[in-house]
C-alpha cells in the first residue's frame, strides 16, 4: 500500500545562476528551470540581488512570468523594477489558483493598462513593500479576490495608486499601517461586495481623491479607523457605499471642489465619529464645501471637531452642505474657526437635523447656519442662525486653539463656566471625541469638561486619570499597563533595564566545554552544554523581579493583554545563540497564587515587538516555588507568568486574546440601546418592538452596550463582537439571505458588531425590506442567543 507522500514547500534562490522569471516558473511547475530549484507546493523565492527588467516576457504586458501557484517573494530590501529605456509593461500578473505574497522588497517604474505594478485577480498580500513610479493605471489592481497592504508605501503613481472591483463574493481589502500617497486618486475600490477597512494609515497628497469608496446599489463597504487625510484635493468619497470613519484627523487637503468628505450619491451612507477635520481649503468659485458635503444619501457627524476650514474663495462657499439629502445628523460636535458664505448650509431640504452641538468662532457672511434645518435643540451658537441654538454670550466660551487635549484626534476644550456644560443632558453618548466618559448631563460639543474630581488639574476626571497625581494630558502609555509614563517607575517593559533588582551577574563560560551560570542568590541558572558555539563569551545574566506576584502588570500589547507576572529576566547578551539549545531553569515563589493559575503556568519569550509568546515550558510546583524549564535557542527577555481564571470559566480575567470582561461572574449582562427595544432571549415565547416604526428603504442603528453587574464594558478589546445572526420577516419561511450567510462562505465579517463610542454598533441597511414585523437574532461573546424586533412601514 502507498503512503500519502508530505509536500514539503521548497525555497528558490535568485542568483547569478537561477532569475527571477524561471524562478516563478519553477515554482508554477514545481520542476527545476534553468538554474533553479525545483519548485514544491507553497514555495518561497529569496531575491540576492537587484532585479532589473528590459523585456516582456509574455503575451499580457508582464515582464515576470504569471504567478500560478502559491508564491511567497522575499525581497530583503532589494528592488525589481523595469529599465526605464523599455517599452512598457507590468511588474508582477497574480491569477488564480495562485496567491502571491511580497515581502520586504520594491517595485518599480511599471507600466501597463491594468495594474502597472501588480495586477492580482488572486489573492495578494502586500508586506513591508514599496510600489513606486508606475505609469500605468493603478499601480495594483485586484477584483474578486482579497487584498492586503500591510506596513508598506504606495507612491508617486502617474493615475491610481490601488484599484480594487469586488466579485460575487466579498471581496476583502486591508490596508494598515502603511502610506499611500502623491497618486492620482490614492484608494479606489467598487462593487457591491467590497469590504474595505483602512486602519491606523496616511493617505496624503494624492493629487484628486485620497480615498473613493464606490458601491453598488448601496451595498459595498467602508471601515477607516485612525487614519490621517493630508495634502489630497479631496479626502474620502462615498459614491453608494456604506462609508464609516473612526478616530481620524482629515486635515489641510485643498482642493477646487468640495475638499474634505464627499458623499454623492442617493444610496450613500455616511458616518463620521471621533473625528477631525481641520485645516482644509477650496478654491472653487461656486457652491464648494470645505469640510463635508452630503448630496441624496444620508451622513452622520458624532462626536467630532470641524475647525479652522477655509471656503470663503467663491460664491457662496460652506463648510457643511447638505443638498436634497435625506437625512443628515450633527450629534454632540464642535463647529469653529471655519470661514465662508456659511458654516452649516442646506438647500431645498428639511432632512438636515442638528442636536447638542456648538457652532461659534467662525467667520460667515451669511450666518453659521442658513436655509431649512431641524433640531432636538442644545444646540449653542454665537450668531443666533442655528436651530434651537441657545446664545454663546460674550463669545466662545471654549478653547480656541485646537489641541492634544487626549484620545486620538485634537479637540477644542470646554473652558470652566461654559454654557455647553451639561446643557444636552442625557445624550445616549458615554464618551466624547477623546474616548473620555461623559457625566450623567452631557455637555454641548464634541469635548466633555469633567465636572468630578482632576487633582491634577490637566482636564482628566481622576477616575479616568492613568496618572492622578501627575499632569499627563496626553495619557501617554508605553507599555500599557494602565499606569501612565510620566508615573510609571517602569514605563517601557520591553527596555526593563530602568527596573532592574539585586541578582546580576557575569561568567566567563566557555562554549565548547559547557557550564552553568547562576545568579548569586540561585533564583535563575542557565545551564549550556558542550559544544553550544564557538569561542569564548560573556553571559550576562539580569533578573527583574516583581515583588507583588497578586498585581497586573502589563504585558505591553497594547490591547488589552494582562497577566499575572511573576518573574521577568533579561538574559544578556541578546541574541546570544546556542546550537544544540541551551536549557533554561526559573525558580520563583508562587505561594499566593490560585490553582487555576497555577495550573497555568508557562515561561514566554518577548519577540521582537516586545509581545510575550509561550514556549510551552514544563513547569512543577512544591513547597509554593514553581520551577519551569524549556531550552532555548538564543538570549532574549524571558517572564514566568500565571494567568488568572477567578470565576473558573476558563477565560482568563485580561491577558492575551482570551480576556473576561466579568472576571467574578461567569454571566455577561447586555442590551441594546434606543431606539431599538430591549433585548430578550430567544427562547421566549413575546419579541420586544420598539415604540414607533421605521421608514423602509433605510438604515436602522443597532446599538449594544456590555456591562457587568452595573458597571457597563466600555473598551473595545475587553470583549468580543457581538454577531448579527439572523433577521426575519415574521410569518417568513426562511431568513433573509443578505443577513444570514451560508455555512461556510468567507462573510462572516458581514455579520459582526463595530465598536465606536464606547458601543457596540451595526447599521442595518432595510433597503429591499418589505413593510411589515422583523424579527433579529444576534450573539454574544458567551454564546447566548438573543432577539428583538422592528416594525417597517
Amino acid at each position: 500500500m502507498l503512503l500519502p507522500q508530505t509536500v514539503v514547500p521548497a525555497t528558490i534562490t535568485v542568483d547569478a545562476s537561477c532569475s527571477l522569471a524561471d524562478a516563478i516558473t519553477s515554482a508554477n511547475t514545481d520542476a527545476s528551470v534553468g538554474g533553479c530549484a525545483a519548485g514544491s507546493g507553497s514555495d518561497e523565492i529569496v531575491l540576492t540581488t537587484d532585479v532589473t527588467l528590459t523585456t516582456i516576457d509574455n503575451g499580457f504586458e508582464n515582464g515576470l512570468p504569471v504567478v500560478e501557484s502559491d508564491i511567497l517573494i522575499e525581497g530583503g530590501g532589494l528592488t525589481i523594477s523595469r529599465d526605464p529605456g523599455a517599452a512598457e509593461f507590468r511588474i508582477l500578473d497574480v491569477q488564480m489558483p495562485g496567491s502571491l505574497v511580497l515581502r520586504n522588497t520594491t517595485l518599480s517604474g511599471g507600466g501597463a493598462r491594468t495594474g502597472s505594478a501588480i495586477r492580482a485577480y488572486a489573492p495578494l498580500t502586500i508586506e513591508n513593500d514599496t510600489i513606486t513610479g508606475s505609469t500605468g493605471n493603478p499601480a495594483i489592481s485586484g477584483r474578486g479576490y482579497p487584498l492586503v497592504v500591510v506596513d508598506s508605501l504606495v507612491t508617486q503613481g502617474s493615475f491610481d495608486g490601488i484599484k480594487v472591483t469586488s466579485g460575487a463574493t466579498e471581496t476583502p481589502v486591508t490596508i494598515a499601517n502603511s502610506t499611500i500617497s502623491e497618486n492620482k486618486i490614492g484608494l479606489h475600490v467598487f462593487g457591491a461586495n467590497i469590504s474595505l477597512v483602512v486602519d491606523n494609515s496616511q493617505i496624503l497628497d494624492n493629487r484628486t481623491i485620497g480615498i473613493v469608496a464606490q458601491g453598488a446599489g448601496g451595498n459595498g463597504t467602508a471601515l477607516i479607523v485612525e487614519t490621517r487625510f493630508s495634502g489630497n484635493a479631496s479626502a474620502i468619497q462615498d459614491d453608494g457605499a456604506e462609508v464609516t470613519i473612526v478616530d481620524s484627523t482629515i486635515t489641510e487637503n485643498i482642493g477646487a471642489g468640495h475638499v474634505g468628505i464627499v458623499s454623492d450619491d442617493h444610496f450613500s451612507s455616511t458616518t463620521i465619529v471621533g473625528t477631525t477635520i481641520s485645516g482644509n481649503t477650496t478654491t472653487s468659485s461656486n457652491n464648494a464645501t470645505s469640510a463635508i458635503y452630503g448630496s441624496y444619501g444620508s451622513v452622520r457627524l458624532v462626536n467630532s471637531t470641524v475647525s479652522g476650514n477655509d471656503a470663503s474663495y467663491g460664491f457662496f462657499g460652506a463648510t457643511i452642505h447638505g443638498y436634497m439629502i435625506y437625512d443628515f445628523v450633527i450629534e454632540n460636535s464642535t463647529i469653529t474657526g471655519n470661514s465662508g458664505a456659511a458654516v452649516v448650509y442646506s438647500y431645498a431640504s428639511d432632512n438636515v437635523e442638528m442636536n447638542r452641538s456648538i457652532v461659534a468662532g467662525n467667520t460667515t457672511t451669511s450666518g453659521n447656519c442658513f436655509s431649512v434645518f431641524s433640531s432636538a435643540g442644545s444646540n449653542f451658537d454665537d450668531d443666533g442662525s442655528c436651530p434651537g441654538a441657545s446664545p454663546i454670550v460674550g463669545g466662545v466660551d471654549f478653547d480656541t486653539a485646537l489641541a492634544d487635549n487626549g484620545g486620538p484626534t485634537a479637540t477644542h476644550a470646554l473652558l470652566a463656566g461654559s454654557v455647553a456644560i451639561d446643557a444636552a443632558g442625557a445624550c445616549g453618548l458615554i464618551e466624547d471625541q477623546r474616548g473620555f466618559g461623559r457625566d450623567a448631563l452631557c455637555d454641548s460639543g464634541a469635548y466633555e469638561l469633567a465636572s468630578i474630581a482632576d487633582g491634577d488639574g490637566d482636564g482628566i476626571a481622576d477616575d479616568d486619570d492613568n496618572c492622578p497625581a501627575n499632569a499627563n494630558a496626553g495619557q501617554s502609555d508605553i507599555d500599557a499597563d494602565g499606569v501612565g509614563d510620566v508615573c510609571d517607575p517602569c514605563p517601557a517593559f520591553s527596555d526593563p533595564t530602568s527596573c532592574e533588582q539585586d541578582g546580576s551577574t557575569a561568567e566567563e563560560v566557555d562554549l565548547d566545554e559547557g557550564g552553568l551560570v547562576e545568579t548569586p542568590d540561585g533564583g535563575l541558572s542557565v545551564d549550556i552544554p558542550p559544544q553550544a558555539g564557538g569561542g569564548t563569551t560573556t553571559i550576562s545574566v539580569t533578573e527583574v523581579a516583581f515583588n507583588d506576584p497578586a498585581a497586573d502588570v502589563s504585558l505591553g500589547t497594547g490591547g488589552g493583554g494582562f497577566g499575572q507576572r511573576i518573574t521577568v529576566y533579561d538574559l544578556k547578551p541578546d541574541g546570544q545563540a546556542f546550537d544544540p539549545p541551551a536549557v533554561l531553569t526559573i525558580e520563583a515563589e508562587v505561594g499566593s497564587l490560585s490553582q487555576s493559575q497555577i495550573d497555568k503556568l508557562d515561561l514566554y519569550l518577548e519577540n521582537a515587538s516586545g509581545v510575550f509568546e509561550p514556549l510551552g515550558a514544563a513547569c512543577s510546583v512544591a513547597g509554593g516555588i514553581a520551577s519551569c524549564v524549556v531550552e532555548i535557542s538564543h538570549f532574549s527577555v524571558y517572564s514566568m507568568i500565571a494567568p488568572l481564571d477567578s470565576d473558573g470559566d476558563d477565560i482568563w480575567d485580561a491577558f492575551d486574546d482570551l480576556v473576561d470582561v466579568c472576571p467574578e461572574d461567569p454571566n455577561l449582562v447586555d442590551g441594546l440601546l434606543p431606539p431599538m427595544a430591549e433585548l430578550v432571549p430567544e427562547g421566549e415565547a413575546e419579541t420586544p418592538l420598539p415604540d414607533k416604526a421605521f421608514k423602509a428603504n433605510r438604515t436602522i442603528p443597532l446599538k449594544l452596550e456590555y456591562s457587568c453587574g452595573a458597571v457597563p464594558v466600555t473598551g473595545a478589546d475587553d470583549v468580543s463582537p457581538p454577531e448579527l445572526e439572523e433577521v426575519w420577516l415574521v410569518g417568513a419561511a426562511e431568513p433573509l439571505e443578505i443577513i444570514n450567510p451560508e455555512e461556510g462562505d468567507d462573510v462572516d465579517s458581514g455579520t459582526s458588531f463595530r465598536f465606536s463610542d464606547s458601543h457596540w454598533i451595526y447599521n442595518l441597511s432595510t433597503r429591499g425590506f418589505e413593510p411589515g414585523t422583523y424579527e433579529l437574532i444576534l450573539t454574544v461573546p458567551d454564546g447566548r442567543r438573543f432577539k428583538t424586533g422592528f416594525v417597517l412601514r
